[in-house]
């Protein structure tokens, strides 16, 4: 009797730790009925900082994380944006001692690799900062909306592993640019 306690608390042990720690559980019907993986795709953020107009400074780190669907029924939280480390948000600020600077932030999808897989519809590609604003990615879901072709979703092992093969392809699957630069309304005066 204790050796069935055991064979039951042990792999579901092992499945809490793993996904709180950048890895999914995906759940199927087969010899192998627990998978566990990293399936975690980089998002790029880049800076275009001249010194003489101001700083730039991001704290945090954020990916897109491929989770099991929800409509499975294993509590899968499907696809998601997660902060790599949850006590870091991902949030970028700028400030500078000049009143004639603009920050400018686009959003582009980079990687097609998982276009087979994942409609990533871009709603707001393009925006600009409030001088000394912050401006924090946990809203990237306003800006980006990203999930599960359904007819794509895998169903078994060998489909599981195609994707994350995919995913273990893929530098990033969006880039985030953000530019400093002077106001045009002042560049007609000089």
């Amino acid at each position: 009797m204790k050796n069935k306690a055991l064979l039951i608390v042990i792999p579901a042990l092992t499945v809490i730790s793993l996904a709180g720690s950048g890895y999914a559980a995906w759940y199927f019907n087969e010899g192998d009925s627990i998978l566990a993986s990293k399936t975690s795709l980089s998002i790029d953020v880049e800076f275009t900082d001249a010194q003489e107009l101001g700083q730039f400074i991001s704290q945090g780190d954020i990916c897109l994380y491929l989770d099991e669907p929800s409509e499975k029924g294993y509590g899968g939280e499907g696809v998601v944006f997660k902060e790599l480390y949850s006590n870091k948000p991902f949030s970028v600020s700028f400030t500078s001692s000049s009143q004639d600077v603009k920050v400018d932030w686009t959003i582009s999808q980079v990687s097609q690799n998982l276009d087979e897989y994942l409609n990533i519809n871009i709603k707001v590609p393009s925006g600009q900062l409030d001088l000394n604003s912050s401006f924090t990615l946990t809203n990237l879901t306003n800006c980006v909306e990203v999930s599960y072709k359904t007819e794509n979703i895998p169903t078994n092992v060998e489909e599981y592993n195609t994707l994350k093969a995919l995913c273990d392809g893929v530098d990033n699957i969006l880039e985030i640019k953000f530019v400093a630069s002077f106001s045009s309304s002042n560049l007609g005066g000089e």
